[in-house]
């Protein structure tokens, strides 16, 4: 369900602008060049990543995150940024350390939200049907 004109913040004229003012650009290699560019800076800036493992748990200590629990084991680290919504990301904290009660959720309408690309292929892909959809999620965590 989309939302109407009149009930969501000008802010979002910005996309259009985006889409239909400055036009729309392509990675050479395609969108996975995008996150091979962000892993290849993000190393070259001293980050790690483990990959392959189910965050549990955001852990607190003196109102400040200090890790997470993923797969059982606590992986310490010096700053924890959540890309997933609000909501999931509360649930992953004590319900002490929450800002909103589990009432407060269960009243919100969430919308789904997406970003599309539209692509043009020259040959038959094995596996693709027409208007396949890819999930792909770009997880800003430090770990």
């Amino acid at each position: 369900m989309a939302a109407k004109p009149s009930n969501i913040p000008a802010f979002y004229n910005f996309m259009n602008f985006a889409d239909f003012g400055l036009g729309t650009w392509h990675p050479d290699k395609g969108m996975y060049s995008v996150v091979e560019g962000m892993v290849k800076m993000a190393k070259e800036l001293g980050l790690h990543f483990k990959t392959n493992r189910k965050v549990e748990k955001i852990c607190i200590e003196n109102r400040k995150a200090i890790g997470v629990t993923a797969n059982g084991i606590q992986i310490n680290a010096d700053v924890v940024e959540s890309g997933a919504d609000y909501n999931h990301s509360e649930s992953l904290l004590n319900p002490n350390e929450r800002g909103y009660s589990n009432a407060y959720w269960g009243k919100k309408v969430f919308a789904p939200s997406s970003l599309l690309f539209f692509i043009r292929l020259d040959k038959k892909v094995k596996n693709v049907s027409h208007h396949t959809l890819f999930l792909m999620l770009i997880l800003t965590s430090v770990l």
